[in-house]
């Protein structure tokens, strides 16, 4: 007599439901969704970005940690999501389907300052155009990014995983997040851009988010912080002036 096995009866996702991006990133072993990927709200999501938080950075962690005053060029050699992801294609799959490596451009990843954690897509995962496939996990919340095109994931970065910060030091070359395979026609559809309209759009984001922190900066009061006088540090950066979460918040505001 023929059986089922217990896994394809009690499936370990159940049918509607969503894993928790810490299950997704290996951190959990179990954990489902109960808040429709509202990270910024979620008291597990606190907890765990609590737990992971350094208490000092590293000699390369520190250079992500200050944002350059306007956003780095970009490079001709790829294409570019709204959502400030770029696409560089660099071969073919056997199924003739072109092979892109995705990241993040370099005017998101230094506002993000030095990620604490980067959760990054499976491989073999179908992503969809403009819906969250990956979770930059930050001192303030946890950003999301949507994919910048349909296409199926064939490999990821593991050394970004293992050192989340490369990010934001190197985000055009080391810091690549993914690679997958893309349709010949998802890149010529229109959703991407090219690098001068790529420059123009995050250019804008990139001013709106300096007049945020700017108008956010006026309405806070002095605050001096520890000293080197007294054995502390300066504070040395507007994320520490304005407080992680509410930089956090700024931040989500002009990049999304």
């Amino acid at each position: 007599m023929e059986s089922s096995s217990p896994s394809s009866r009690h499936p370990v996702v159940p049918p509607q439901e969503h894993k928790c991006v810490w299950m997704t990133g290996g951190i959990l072993s179990y954990q489902l969704c109960e808040r429709g990927f509202d990270c910024d709200h979620c008291p597990l999501d606190a907890a765990i970005r609590c737990h992971f938080k350094r208490p000092e950075r590293g000699a390369d962690e520190s250079a992500a940690a200050v944002p350059v005053e306007r956003p780095a060029s970009l490079p001709g050699d790829r294409l570019y999501s709204r959502n400030h992801c770029w696409v560089r294609v660099h071969g073919r799959t056997p199924e003739r389907h072109r092979l892109a490596r995705v990241g993040i451009e370099p005017g998101l990843a230094d506002a993000l300052l030095a990620p604490k954690a980067v959760v990054l897509p499976s491989v073999g995962e179908h992503l969809k155009r403009r819906r969250t496939h990956m979770w930059i996990v930050t001192d303030g919340g946890t950003f999301p990014i949507s994919a910048p095109t349909d296409g199926v994931v064939s490999a990821v970065n593991a050394n970004l995983a293992q050192h989340p910060y490369r990010l934001g030091t190197d985000p055009l070359e080391e810091g690549w997040a993914f690679e997958m395979d893309v349709c010949e026609n998802e890149l010529r559809g229109g959703s991407l851009l090219a690098t001068e309209q790529a420059k123009r759009e995050f250019r804008d984001d990139h001013a709106r988010f300096q007049n945020r922190l700017a108008d956010a900066l006026r309405g806070e009061s002095p605050r001096l912080g520890a000293t080197l006088a007294d054995g502390g540090v300066a504070l040395q950066h507007v994320s520490d002036m304005l407080g992680a979460v509410k930089y956090f918040t700024l931040l989500q505001q002009a990049f999304r």
